[in-house]
This record gives C-alpha cells, sequence and structure tokens, in this order.
C-alpha cells in the first residue's frame, strides 16, 4: 500500500484520503459508504478516474487496507466512531458477557487509578479498567482509550428515536453508572437484527449469549478546550493532577479539597461515571444526505466544508470554529502551535516542554513575519505555520459560502431531510454611496456594493437579534469568543473571483471592511438603545405621573409665595427683603423647570404611542 499523503476529516465527520499513488478515498459522515477513486498513471489530467461505490462493511481486499486507515483515523477524532465486525482483524475484537455502557471513574486521591507517567504526564483508569485516559504534560490534548461496542444493525424504529438513542448522554457529577452484576441481559425482548453483530449465538433455553457481546479498544484524541461531556470529569483529574504535580503540593488527607481552592466540584473526593459513546449502526437511513466532492484533487482550494482534522505526515491540524474557537498544531514532537481568540491565524503560541528544566516555555510567532528556517531543525515552523494559515483560509472561505446544505449531517438527531430553513431577513438598509446592506437571523451579513462587490461575513451582535435572556434567536455557527463574530469575510468581485479576507487586517480592501464594520456597528448600538428596562409589578403610566405634576404645579400657582409677582418693583431697603426675593425667584424657577419636564413626558408618550 502506497503511503498517505494527507488525511482530511472535515465539520461533518465526512473523511477524505488521498494516496501517493493517486488512490482518493471519499468516507460518508456516518462511515456506512465509501467512494473509492482510481486514475492511471499515465491519464490525462482532464480524464475522469474511475470511481466506484461500496458499503463499508462489504469492502473488498484491494482496498481494505486503505479503508481500515481512513475508518481509524475518522473514529480517532469523530464524536460517535463506526466499527464494522466484518472487516475488522479477529485480534482486536474482545468478547464480553455483559453490555458495557458506561465506566466508573475513580477519585482524585486513589493512587491506584491516578498516577504519572514517565514523561511527566498522567493516566487515569476506571474502576473497572474498561477506559483509560492519559493526557500529556502540556495539558493541552488528551487520548481516551475505552471498550467500544461494534457496530450492530437497527431495529425499524423512528429515525428521531434511532438518532437519540445512538448518542451519548453523560451523567452527572457523583452519579454512577448502575450496577448490573454478572447477570447476562435476556435476549428476550430484544431485536434480534440490533444484536446480530454483536451477539453471535442465543440458547433459548439457558437464556446465555455464547460469545457474549463483542467489543474493540478504540483511542479517541480530544483536545482540552473542547472536551466532550462524558470525559470532562476524567479530563479535570488529570488536569487537578498534573497542576498538583508541578506545585509539589503533598497528596496526604489535609490537603484541601478542590472547591476550598478552585472552585472545583466536591467529586473529586467521590468519583464520578458517564456513559461510553456508542458506534453507529452498520446502515444509514439518510443515504441521499450523503456528499462526494469529486473535484481534481490537485486543486488546494476544493473544500466543500470546513475542516475538523487535517493529517499531513506526521503534523496533525486542529480547527474548532463552533466551541473554542482556535487552531491548533502538533508537529508529532509533544510540542503545540496555538492561535485562538480575536488573533485566529494571525499570531501563534508555540508551547513545548524543556528538557531540562521540565517546565513548559512559549513563543509567539506572527503569521505575517516568520522566522527563517533553522539548519538542523526537526521541522520548519514556517512551513507549519503557512499550512495551518492556508487550511483556515481555505475553510473560512467553505464556512463564508451560500451553500446551506453545510449545515446537514446524516446521522446527527434533528436534521430535516425533507428541506433546510433558509434563514429570515432581520435588518436591511440602502447607503448612498456604498449599497445595500443587510443581516439575517443566523448573523449572517450580506454586503451589494455599487461597484459590483459583495461581501460576506458573520458578526457577533451583542445586543441585535438577542432574546430577553441574550441568546441568538436564530441559529449561529460562531464561536462566541471570537471578536467581532467569525473574524473573516470574503469578497466576491465582478469577473467571478472570490477572496477570504481578515477583519483586523483588511490591507487593499480596508475601505469594504470599514464600510461593513461601521454599519453593523451601527445596527447594534441602535438595538441597545431601544433596550427598554423591564418595568416594575406596579402599573406605571405616562398619564398617571402628568396628572401628578399636574397637581404640583396647580399648588404652586395658587400659593401666596408665587402670587407676589410685584415684589421685584419694591425697592429694597433691608436683608430681610433680598431673601424673600430670592424665594420668589427659586420657587418661579421650579414652575419653569416642571413645564419643561410636562413637555418632556409628553413628547415621550406620544412617541410610544406612534410605534404601537
Amino acid at each position: 500500500m502506497a503511503a498517505l499523503r494527507y488525511a482530511l476529516l472535515y465539520s461533518d465527520e465526512s473523511a477524505e484520503a488521498l494516496y501517493e499513488d493517486g488512490v482518493r478515498l471519499l468516507l460518508s459522515p456516518c462511515g456506512t459508504e465509501f467512494v473509492y477513486e482510481t486514475s492511471e498513471p499515465r491519464a490525462h489530467p482532464l480524464q475522469t478516474p474511475h470511481r466506484s461505490r461500496h458499503r463499508t462493511e462489504f469492502a473488498t481486499s484491494s482496498c481494505l487496507d486503505r479503508v481500515l486507515q481512513v475508518l481509524d483515523f475518522r473514529n480517532k477524532f469523530s464524536g460517535c466512531p463506526f466499527i464494522p465486525l466484518s472487516i475488522l482483524p479477529p485480534e482486536k475484537t474482545v468478547s464480553h458477557l455483559s453490555e458495557i455502557s458506561g465506566v466508573t471513574w475513580p477519585r482524585l486521591e486513589d493512587n491506584e487509578f491516578v498516577g504519572g507517567l514517565e514523561g511527566g504526564g498522567v493516566k487515569v483508569s476506571s474502576l473497572d479498567g474498561n477506559a483509560n485516559l492519559y493526557m500529556s504534560a502540556l495539558k493541552k490534548e488528551f487520548l481516551v482509550e475505552f471498550l467500544c461496542q461494534l457496530s450492530c444493525k437497527t431495529p425499524a424504529l423512528n429515525p428521531e428515536s434511532q438518532s437519540q438513542d445512538l448518542l451519548p448522554h453523560p451523567l452527572r457529577y457523583g452519579e454512577r453508572i448502575p450496577e448490573t452484576g454478572n447477570k447476562i441481559p435476556s435476549s428476550k425482548g430484544r431485536s434480534g437484527s440490533k444484536y446480530s453483530s454483536s451477539v453471535i449465538q442465543v440458547m433459548d433455553d439457558l437464556r446465555f449469549a455464547k460469545h457474549g457481546f463483542r467489543y474493540s479498544w478504540l483511542v479517541q484524541r480530544f483536545s482540552v478546550s473542547c472536551c466532550p461531556a462524558e470525559f470532562y470529569y476524567p479530563m479535570s483529574v488529570a488536569l487537578r493532577f498534573l497542576n498538583r504535580s508541578s506545585e509539589n503540593e503533598p497528596r496526604d488527607g489535609d490537603t484541601p479539597t478542590g472547591s476550598e481552592t478552585t472552585g472545583e466540584p466536591e467529586n473529586f473526593r467521590e468519583g464520578a461515571g458517564s456513559v461510553l459513546p456508542k458506534a453507529l449502526p452498520l446502515t444509514c437511513r439518510r443515504t441521499h444526505l450523503h456528499r462526494w466532492n469529486f473535484c481534481n484533487p490537485g486543486m488546494s482550494s476544493t473544500f466543500s466544508m470546513p475542516l475538523k482534522v487535517a493529517v499531513c505526515g506526521d503534523v496533525t491540524y486542529r480547527f474548532f470554529f463552533d466551541g473554542a474557537g482556535c487552531v491548533e498544531i502538533y508537529p508529532g514532537d509533544g510540542s503545540v502551535f496555538v492561535s485562538d481568540g480575536s488573533c485566529l491565524g494571525k499570531y501563534f503560541k508555540h508551547q513545548f516542554l524543556n528538557e531540562g528544566t521540565k517546565l513548559t516555555e512559549e513563543r509567539t510567532y506572527m503569521a505575517s513575519d516568520l522566522p527563517p528556517d533553522k539548519p538542523r531543525a526537526v521541522y520548519s515552523v514556517r512551513a507549519l505555520i503557512t499550512q495551518a494559515v492556508r487550511f483556515l483560509e481555505m475553510s473560512c472561505k467553505a464556512k463564508l459560502s451560500l451553500n446551506r446544505l453545510s449545515d446537514t449531517c446524516c446521522w446527527k438527531p434533528g436534521v430535516d431531510t425533507e428541506h433546510v430553513g433558509l434563514p429570515e431577513l432581520l435588518e436591511q438598509s440602502f447607503i448612498p454611496g456604498k449599497g445595500r446592506f443587510a443581516v439575517y437571523s443566523d448573523n449572517v451579513v450580506l454586503v451589494n456594493y455599487l461597484d459590483g462587490v459583495t461581501l460576506h461575513t458573520v458578526w457577533n451582535f451583542a445586543h441585535f437579534n438577542k432574546h430577553e435572556k441574550g441568546q441568538v434567536k436564530g441559529p449561529i455557527n460562531i464561536s462566541p469568543h471570537l471578536k467581532n463574530g467569525f473574524g473573516w469575510c470574503q469578497l466576491n468581485f465582478p469577473d467571478g473571483a472570490a477572496k477570504v479576507v481578515q477583519l483586523e487586517s483588511p490591507g487593499d480592501y480596508s475601505s469594504y471592511i470599514k464600510a461593513v464594520i461601521a454599519w453593523c456597528v451601527q445596527i447594534d448600538d441602535t438595538a441597545r438603545k431601544r433596550t427598554v428596562a423591564p418595568l416594575g409589578k406596579e402599573n406605571w403610566s405616562v398619564e398617571a405621573e402628568l396628572q401628578k405634576i399636574q397637581r404640583f404645579q396647580f399648588l404652586v400657582q395658587n400659593s401666596t409665595a408665587v402670587k407676589c409677582r410685584d415684589l421685584s418693583s419694591v425697592p429694597v431697603r433691608s436683608r430681610r427683603d433680598e431673601n424673600a426675593l430670592r424665594e420668589i425667584s427659586c420657587e418661579m424657577n421650579i414652575q419653569s423647570v416642571l413645564q419643561k419636564t410636562s413637555k418632556a413626558i409628553q413628547d415621550i408618550d406620544l412617541l410610544l404611542s406612534s410605534r404601537k
């Protein structure tokens, strides 16, 4: 088998791999189908390669090794794996007499299950030994190794209930997995087709599974900045163990608990359980949602969807647009490059462990001004960051495209198979000399300039398009940590060319970028001013307040002090007369102020009635 040139995992968890001999393999999001593409060595570049579509569980020996390699890559970074029994080697399967649906993680003080590794990392094992978590000393990524039940056929259930049953549901802190002992679940009351690949033979008299349930050891990689809920507790235990080891804190009983020091939950002293991820079924009920990219693999800007993971040799690139909002690069030597926050793709922090001091060091690189390569360096920092920025630009271009099918996935719950809902137009305005500006319910901003240029971006509004609780009304797929929303925009020119530009570094396109930023800030500021604080429980009205002011004016006008208006003509002969005149002038000032307040309240009442 030829060497792997690159492997890509998209946001919908579909995979693509290209080999050195020109073979290209495309895997569906659920993993049940793949497209095998081959081309002759001396074929013309415009000649269409030979393509064949197959079921994954029926892969032949001609492409079996490549399918297993791409499937292992997908399962390593995917939320729900796909593990068919028919193509797995026998040594990779494990039989158990009882069903393993979850594990119980240990306490922080259990030295038998929580311990350090040679390189400064930590290992956290479950109490039953069915799951292990490994974290390096950098505390940026961790591996989870657990027993995962093999994929099986699904019964005739509703698609919504099927997808809900496939997704893992994590337990709460302190909640343990119910113990079933060594009892074997009865085969009655279950669908035979559902367990056809996990239960080999069932004896009806003894209700006993001869070979039990089939499992396989699965290894998955996760980032600490985007951890799934089912592994959050063991990840927190590993982080706290590393922090305690770095600070040389004693591990005796007098050590303060997590809630006393950092506000962490009390179950570090009790342990917690979590439900393990389940494998997807062998068949997909929504194969019509499988999309295949048949573009020329030599083209470098043909991503149909944003990237999630890219592997080129020993280097791994990870992109998080919806969660943490960061880019991570793992060169393979244990270090990591991270670009996050509002500087996504602009600055990269290189974090590595010093072999001498065993401490974490950090260096910052600017993507637009990278240093030259060192002569005897293991890898090129310039090449790594340049490739990451190129992947990021292509992912942003795919994310900013107007293709609404990128939000669908065949195995995720809540997918509308009939149609894809279009966003609703919320605000639209025409600025003379600029063009037409519009914003939609998913916070997508579209601008049509007068010179024919079109701009498309996503803006993170603070007040516009918000519920009363501060939540976005429409669906939005950006990270809340990114400043000004997505941080990138796409410019489409009249000649058909397109360019992805950073909002903070517009360059020659500053006139377009400044116009859209000013308009977004303006409508967000207008929405902030329109936001009225909720009134109290009392029945407040403008008319009642006006009546109170009128009563007060009547009392002031009919008072004896105000009636003496001709006192100003009397010659002032004593200190007493001067004080009296001051009191009269103060009363007249109060009257003028009350008249102005009454007029302002009438204007407010008129404005409120016109808006109703």
